[in-house]
């Protein structure tokens, strides 16, 4: 980040660094968290299937693909720059859990194994949280945040039911 930011004001050449926190949509591979999470409540209240996890003990601002591509493209047409992606709504991996086995009113911790060593990551930064709002306020952009935390959670529940 910090070469390519060098090269940009040296050759003044039109170029970004975006650093995107978790972003979510239809398209995401099902092994990734969240997706994971809407699967595991579906097959325990279809298949009574229970779903092992790594370390729940995590939180990340996890963001709806739509709303971070405008915002990107709301960027780029500011001068080029180094900026941060997210919606700082901050939410732990057992929150996550919740709001998608409350969708079908399961008890989560019937259906979900924890601290599973295959899924164990051995540097796992157990919060991640942005300064979006200086890059944000920097470049006169007001960002307003529609979908989030359970929201992520029901789309992507209803998309997968849909399936």
């Amino acid at each position: 980040m910090k070469l390519q930011k060098k090269f940009r004001e040296k050759h003044n050449i039109l170029s970004y660094n975006a650093v995107i926190f978790n972003t979510e949509s239809y398209l995401r591979d099902k092994s990734y968290l969240i997706p994971k999470i809407c699967l595991a409540a579906i097959n325990a209240k279809k298949f009574n299937k229970k779903t092992k996890f790594g370390n729940l003990n995590i939180s990340r601002e996890w963001n709806w693909c739509d709303e971070q591509v405008k915002y990107l493209l709301e960027f780029i047409k500011k001068k080029p720059q180094d900026f941060i992606l997210s919606n700082g709504k901050n939410f732990s991996a057992i929150q996550m859990i919740r709001f998608a086995f409350n969708y079908f009113n399961l008890d989560y911790k019937k259906y979900i194994l924890f601290n599973d060593k295959k899924y164990l990551r051995n540097k796992e930064i157990i919060k991640k949280k942005s300064n979006y709002r200086k890059c944000l306020k920097r470049n006169k952009i007001k960002r307003i945040n529609k979908i989030f935390g359970e929201k992520i959670i029901k789309k992507l529940i209803r998309h997968y039911l849909k399936k």
